[in-house]
């Protein structure tokens, strides 16, 4: 059966094969446990690649729709998915990819383990005021978005933005992490270490988390007496491209620096890079902590201090705080976890730096310090 490959200008192959065997699904004429047609058939049925069909039946797979048995096939799944968690993937900066896949990985978790299925649509650039935000996590969104969300709100749409958090809107339903005082505290931890001039770079304009990493920075300064040096803040792309040279140039202007605050892991080991280059020793010449955590992080040749966000469980929280929503129950407000402190080797005391070779043993902190 030669099945219809008109779509409009903008959606994917992949993604209409993706809706037709999800339509296919839900009016029963695939049921649980019935084999879909192998990809060599797909690709015969849409004129299209065995990428494009791969694509397209792996994230039914990853998604919930479909159970894959090797050398067998793949069939429908035999539990029902009476419910679909819709996942609007916003401003997709590839920086951020790991931090986006941990997410999501946390997303398809819970929506499994409570029998919904997951949709991940993403949206191109421009085009979020196509949506309704009925039924979906929104994934990221930038400040320049919320004018959207409000609008969406006071229509009545059942929606939760997961990664971002706006305290000036305090009834919009968000999931994050509080990098507020995850910073404040690291940056409380880099003072105890003797740290005065502490420079924060990596932040990104638009985006309200970085504006949080900000306020903490500033509000760990102002309540150790020390002044905010607006000039010990480095900005950068989305893209990163550049930014080595960027806090090469930076840094010549503040050499009194003695410690850097990545504000996430594309700008930690940018820092490493930029450290290498410039021959300085870490810690004993710049000591580095890092917003995020990363699976090498303590693989690195200097083991990373950082702070984890915990996006598996925010992923976890936003589909749970979805479904409620779905079920006819009022969700509101920002629900926030906290991140966690993990100490490693890059910090040192400003009095008592280790000798050169020589490293600080490595430890995990459940807590702050005293």
């Amino acid at each position: 059966m030669e099945r219809s490959r008109h779509r409009s200008d903008f959606t994917p192959i992949y993604a209409t094969i993706k809706e037709d065997l999800k339509q296919r699904i839900a009016s029963g004429e695939l049921r649980p446990g019935d084999p879909i047609e192998p990809r060599h058939k797909l690709m015969e049925m849409y004129g299209t690649s065995w990428a494009t069909v791969h694509r397209a039946v792996s994230e039914l797979v990853l998604e919930g729709w479909l159970v894959a048995a090797q050398g067998k096939g793949t069939f429908v799944a035999q539990r029902a998915l009476h419910r679909e968690v819709k996942v609007l993937l916003l401003n997709e900066v590839s920086t951020w990819h790991d931090s986006l896949l941990q997410m999501m990985e946390g997303i398809r978790t819970e929506a499994h383990a409570r029998y919904a299925a997951v949709s991940y649509i993403e949206v191109p650039e421009g085009r979020i005021a196509e949506w309704d935000l009925d039924g979906h996590i929104a994934v990221v969104p930038s400040e320049a978005d919320r004018r959207l969300l409000d609008a969406a709100a006071e229509k009545g749409a059942r929606f939760v933005v997961l990664g971002s958090d706006y305290p000036e809107r305090p009834l919009l339903p968000c999931v994050n992490a509080d990098t507020r005082a995850g910073v404040e505290k690291a940056m409380q931890y880099l003072m105890s270490e003797g740290h005065r001039h502490v420079g924060l770079i990596g932040v990104v304009s638009g985006f309200p988390n970085y504006q949080r990493e900000v306020e903490g920075y500033s509000k760990a300064l102002q309540e150790a007496g020390i002044d905010v040096n607006p000039d010990y803040i480095l900005y950068r792309t989305p893209d990163g491209a550049d930014l080595v040279q960027s806090i090469t140039e930076w840094y010549a202007r503040h050499p009194q620096i003695t410690a850097i605050f990545a504000a996430d892991y594309t700008s930690g080991l940018a820092t490493l890079s930029f450290a290498r280059r410039a021959k300085l020793d870490v810690p004993r010449d710049l000591s580095v902590l890092c917003m995020d955590e990363l699976p090498v992080s303590g693989m690195l040749p200097v083991a990373l201090t950082t702070v984890r966000q915990p996006f598996v469980e925010l992923g976890k929280l936003a589909v749970r705080r979805l479904l409620t929503a779905l079920e006819g129950h009022p969700v509101r407000g920002l629900q926030s976890l906290p991140c966690e402190l993990i100490i490693r080797d890059s910090v040192a005391k400003v009095s008592a730096r280790p000798r050169a070779g020589r490293s600080v043993p490595g430890r995990r902190a459940t807590g702050w310090p005293e």
